[in-house]
Formats: C-alpha cells, structure tokens, sequence
C-alpha cells in the first residue's frame, strides 16, 4: 500500500473518481468509481520495466483509462510520472484512439496551469504511454478535505483554473473532466489542470459523439446528463462546482447514489452560499449561480469572462455583502418609524409593479422639486431626447417619430459621455403631463418635466420626408434646450436618405456632440450602439411603433408589431427583449421567458448597460430574483444616478425573500442625490419620486392611516 505522504507528493493523473470505460456509456450506482486507491497489482510484473528511456518504479493510482506510475527518465536523470493504457483495454482501437487523441490534445497546450506531456509512446506490444511531470504537491481534493478554503484562496485558484481552461478553449480543446482530483496545486502554489483523458478536440468527429457520456457523474453538466455534445460550457459548470465546494466543503448536489445525484443536477438548485458562507462577496456568489445555471446559454460566454469576473472581485472593484447586515436585525426595531415605513415600502411593500397592474398615483410633484435641475450622481451632463414631430399629416411617416427618438437616445449614449434618460422614462414622464393640458414647450412645460426626469438638458424637434418612391430624403431640425429654464442653447439641420437612416443619426449625433463641446464616441462605441436597434430600417419600422405600444400600456398591439419585426430579423436581441416584456405583459410567462433566452444568447453584442438589462429580464422571467437582484444592484452600483434601478433591485430583492434588512441597504442606495432619503420628509415626496420613474407601484401592511391616502392603491395588488 502506498503510504499517505507518498500519495500527496506525487502525481495523481488518473483517480478513484474516474469511472470505468463501462460507466462512461452508462451510469454508476454512485460518484465514486472502481479505483482502489492502494492497488499493488501488477507491480510484479511492471516495476523496473523500460518503455524507451524510461524505467518504471511504482505504482501510484490506477483508473478506468490506465494506470499511472512513477519513473525515472534514465536519459535525463529525473522522476517522472508515465501513464499506461489499461491492459484489459490495451489493443483496443477506441481505447486507444481516445489515449492518442489524448495526447495529441494535452501537448498542444503550453500554459503554467496545465500539466504538461512530455511524450506519447508505445511499446512493441501496442501498450500506449505518457510521460509527464512528476509534480510534489497535493490535489485539491486533500485541500478540499480539510475545511474550506478562505475566500482570497478560493479566488487565487480559481483564476488559474479558468485561465488554465480558457487557454485550452482557445485551442479549441475541452477538458470534459474537471474535478478537485484533478486539480494539482504544486508546492509554489501553482494548480495543474490534469489529465485530458477524456478531452475532446472541438469539431473532431467520432469519439466522444452525443449519446456517449463520458466524466465523473458529480461534476457533469445537465446537458451532458443528457447525452449531448459537450462544449467549453460544460466545463465552466464543472469550475463552477468546484469554486462551490472549495467555498462550503460540501458538494453543492449531493447525494448517495447516481440516480439521486442527477436528479440533483438536472432540476436541484444548490443551497445558496450566503447562507453557508455569509462572507462570501455578492458578486462572486452571482458568478456560482451563473456558472451553475442548468441553461449553457446562460452561463459566462467564455472562461476568460470568468477570469476577469474573478479578477475585479479579489481587486475589490466589486461590491461585497457587508457585515453590519447580520447586525441589523437586532436594531431594527430601535429604527424611527418614518425610517422603517420607508424601508419596507421601497423593500417590498410598494416596489411590486408589473405591466399587468397598470395604475396611476395620485400625487403630483412638489414645488420644490420644480426649481433646479438635480445635478447628476455621476457628474456628467444629463439629456433627456423628448421625441420629434412630424411636418407632414402623412400617417405612413408617423413611425419615424419613435424610431429617430430611439436611435438617437442610443447614439448619445454612446462612450457614456452623456447620461441619458431612458426613451421610456421620458415617454411615461411627457404621458403623465399630457392629461393636465395642451403639449408645448414653454417654460412651465419644460419646469414639470424637469422635475419628472431630472435632465440638465433635452433634444427635441422636427422632420420631414421629402421626395417619393426610393429615394425620400429626411430633414431633422432639432434644437437642444436646458430644462431649467427652457431656453434653446444650441440647434443642427442634417438630412439624409432613409436607407442610411443610421448614418444619419451618427452624423446628427456627432454635430451635437460638438455644439457641446462633448468628444465623438470611439468605432467600438459605435458598432455597441447599431445592436441596440434592429439592422434594417423596415424591421426599426416596427420595432418602434411597438415600443410606443408598450408604453401606451397597449401589449398586444406591441406584440402584433414585435412578431412583424420578428419575421424580419429574428435573431436582434432587442426585439426579442423587447417580445419578452410584450409577452410577460400579456401573462404568456412561457413565451416571455423564451424570447429573453434569445435576447439573452445574443448579449455580448450589446453595451455594458444593455447586457445587464437583458440579464436581469432574463432572470426575472425565470422567477430567479436572486439573480436579478444582484444584476440591479450592480447596475445601480454602475448607474447611481438611474432611479429606476434602484427600485427595481428593491423589489427584486423583496421577491428573493432576502429581507427587509438587505432591501433596506438596498432602497437606501436606491436614491441619487439629491433625493435621498433625507429630502423624503413626506408620503407625498416619496410617492413623487416614485411617479418620476413612472412605476407601476402598489401598497401592503401599511399600517399608518397618513400613508393609505397618498397612494392609489389598486384592488389586486
């Protein structure tokens, strides 16, 4: 038997978890594999045998594939370790295809985080052979077992195991079988991604097809369960297993026998790691959950996504759950009770809206907010597009309306020069003034809408179609006001061809980029700004009409206008977000959570803002509020000055079932100067800022009569 110390210095390439060739083709009664882990036989017959330079001294482990021994490379005068094929398996073709294509996969790769191969060999016999390093450390797997590991160390290891693995992905090669066992950390602290015996070259075709699984059952994907094609996905939620039992020391689906434990995999969610390890960062429980999403698409695109991810976290870019949390339900009752009405309405008593609950509130802005323009959190300009009219009576051209409002409030975002009221908010916000009389731009007009949106300045303006047939030409006349006191401070006349609408709208945005002195938005910039609209301008025909139906509370006609689009460019992640929030509105939870899946493949494509929302919608519609909460949170950490934001993680929170401690952290976050709480001296200041993001918002457990009155409350709340 091999003693301990001789186990944990030498290394481990093939381990009592690895399954047989049996098991790979079917499922075993529980994770472990056949492995005897002291097996002396047949020492008798290998010890001090040559394959080429290299004489073999003992034995180390044995696995399904083979069998790993130490020896001495008698050319170079150094231990190694060399891996035999099986001798029940050796000869066999498929076995030993998959042991070349091993080895062809394995000593492609040069990084410091893979084990490398130093040489494939076979004997006059057909007995296939590796030779590899022979690295004196332990696996992760005995560091596993001693406890968890803190939270710097988890962080450390698991950079390089996904800088190990996006290398690998690069090349185009899949581990397939990552687990702690492994996983080598050398004596320097360096980790070794070990044994690409069951690696798949990308593409090749043959012999690790669909219907044939091949792992270690406790770390397989759901897809994997399910006999298709591995890809780089499946080992990102192996790592996400992994960074789980490093953090916990617990597997985070366990189970006594194979069939418990897929089951486990395919439809558990594990226990939430805030509960076990309450020190644990909110972004890096965020990026387990992600790795351990049961959809591959809605994992991290790539390991290095992970590498980053992990870097900003341990830089401490990220933001982390704080400890005075726990503290806080001992001091919650000695909280002022305006401070804790307040708290649980932005937790979870009034931030429950949805478009199937469409109401209004009956409080209107106070004088005092009418005044000045609130500067901005983020100390840029902020600009609000107010939309633009049409010359023409022609009802055909009434879509360009909405679709140069939408174009043009993505191009000044572009870069993030500008921060930028969304085209909804100010839509709702000129929707709620609308009612109170005649639409005009003078100075009382301008002085409400401030208050509603709370921009420095606003675009507004004209256009006109010119000319017939295919050759129209478009005239904008557009001016740019300050919303203090309505003046025009700056104005641009440009024209284009509706074909080139896009070009059109670069060039109107650039021009009034310099009438302020602001710097031009850099190619990528632009190329982020073209995903947030369809490509072609028939389908932002439709795509806009649709939102002006969304926003007019109208979702079937949005829907109606959003499959036309649809029909044209079926994979724009807009118009697929965008059928979501029209299909969610319409109670078709299924569909909604189906053309968010799409918008959510799609994402990368988009700017960091846009990737978020299409994240956060995707989780909502899969009722995964813990998720969408922590994205709001990092979008309200991102965007302090997006009110929407912050109530938006107040309610997801809320349906998390996190608390009212963590909501109240959160709804005290949720406001920008300088609206916090402390100018939240009345019911009726609070409902106004929440009629400014122009949500949806009802009330329940208000106890305090003063409260009932200032909001309308609707019957089904």
């Amino acid at each position: 038997m091999l003693s301990w110390r001789m186990r944990r210095v030498s290394i481990d390439l093939l381990h009592p978890d690895e399954p047989s060739s049996e098991d790979e083709a079917s499922w075993p009664t529980s994770s472990a594999g056949t492995v005897d882990e002291g097996v002396t036989a047949p020492m008798g017959s290998f010890v001090g045998r040559r394959l080429g330079s290299y004489r073999l001294l003992d034995l180390i482990g044995r696995g399904g594939m083979g069998e790993i021994w130490r020896a001495e490379d008698i050319r170079l005068g150094r231990k190694v370790a060399v891996k035999l094929l099986s001798s029940r398996l050796a000869g066999s073709s498929s076995s030993n295809a998959r042991f070349l294509q091993e080895a062809r996969a394995a000593s492609a790769l040069d990084h410091p985080n893979i084990c490398s191969i130093y040489e494939v060999g076979e004997t006059t016999d057909q007995q296939l052979y590796l030779v590899m390093p022979c690295y004196k450390g332990e696996s992760l797997q005995d560091r596993i077992a001693r406890g968890p590991l803190p939270v710097s160390e988890v962080l450390d290891l698991a950079g390089q195991i996904a800088r190990g693995l996006s290398e690998a992905h690069r090349n185009g090669i899949v581990h397939r079988d990552i687990k702690p066992s492994n996983l080598m950390i050398t004596g320097d602290g360096t980790l070794k991604i070990l044994d690409f015996g069951i690696a798949k070259l990308a593409g090749q075709d043959g012999l690790t097809r669909a219907g044939v699984i091949v792992g270690t059952l406790s770390y397989l994907s759901p897809e994997q369960l399910r006999g298709k094609p591995a890809d780089e996905r499946a080992d990102l939620w192996a790592l996400g297993v992994v960074i789980y039992e490093m953090l916990t020391g617990r597997h985070p689906f366990p189970g006594e026998q194979g069939a418990t434990i897929r089951e486990s995999i395919l439809h558990a969610e594990p226990e939430p790691l805030e509960r076990i390890r309450p020190d644990v960062p909110a972004d890096l429980e965020r990026l387990v959950d992600e790795l351990l999403s049961k959809d591959p698409a809605a994992r991290p695109f790539a390991a290095a996504n992970v590498v980053e991810g992990l870097r900003k976290i341990a830089a401490g870019i990220s933001t982390s759950r704080p400890g005075w949390l726990s503290r806080m339900a001992a001091a919650r009752w000695r909280l002022g009770i305006g401070l804790l009405v307040l708290g649980l309405m932005v937790a979870g008593g009034i931030a429950v809206w949805r478009w199937r609950s469409v109401s209004k509130l009956r409080v209107t802005a106070p004088p005092s907010m009418a005044t000045a323009a609130p500067p901005s959190a983020s100390g840029r300009p902020s600009v609000a597009v107010l939309g633009f009219q049409s010359l023409s009576s022609d009802a055909s051209q009434q879509w360009l309306g909405p679709a140069l409002t939408e174009m043009l409030t993505a191009e000044l975002a572009a870069g993030g020069k500008f921060r930028v009221v969304s085209s909804e908010r100010t839509a709702q916000a000129r929707q709620s003034l609308r009612g109170r009389g005649k639409e005009s731009l003078d100075r009382s007009y301008v002085e409400r809408l401030h208050a509603l949106v709370g921009a420095d300045l606003a675009v507004t303006g004209t256009y006109l179609l010119l000319g017939g047939g295919g050759h129209q030409q478009i005239r904008l006349d557009i001016r740019i006001l300050t919303m203090v006191s309505g003046d025009t401070v700056a104005s641009v006349v440009e024209s284009g061809s509706e074909p080139e609408l896009f070009d059109l709208v670069a060039r109107t945005g650039s021009k009034l980029r310099t009438a302020l002195g602001l710097s031009l938005p850099t190619v990528t910039e632009r190329l982020q700004v073209r995903g947030l609209l369809p490509a072609r301008s028939d389908a932002i025909h439709f795509y806009a009409e649709a939102l002006a139906r969304l926003r007019s509370y109208d979702p079937a006609a949005a829907r109606d206008l959003l499959l036309r689009a649809e029909s044209i460019e079926p994979s724009s992640v807009v118009i697929q977000s965008a059928l979501s929030e029209a299909w969610m509105s319409l109670g078709q939870d299924a569909r909604a959570r189906q053309a968010a899946q799409q918008a959510f493949r799609g994402r990368q494509a988009l700017p960091q803002e846009a990737q978020l929302t299409v994240e956060a919608r995707f989780y909502e519609t899969g009722k995964q509020w813990g998720r969408a909460s922590d994205i709001y949170h990092s979008l309200q950490t991102l965007f302090p000055d997006e009110l929407e934001y912050g109530l938006k993680l107040a309610d997801t929170l809320s349906r998390a079932g996190r608390g009212v401690k963590r909501s109240w952290r959160g709804g005290s976050e949720i406001f920008p100067d300088p609206i916090r709480p402390r100018k939240l001296e009345s019911p009726r200041a609070v409902g106004s800022i929440l009629h400014l993001s122009s949500l949806r918002v009802c009330s329940i457990a208000l106890t305090t009569p003063r409260w009932r009155g200032v909001l309308w409350m609707p019957s089904k709340c």
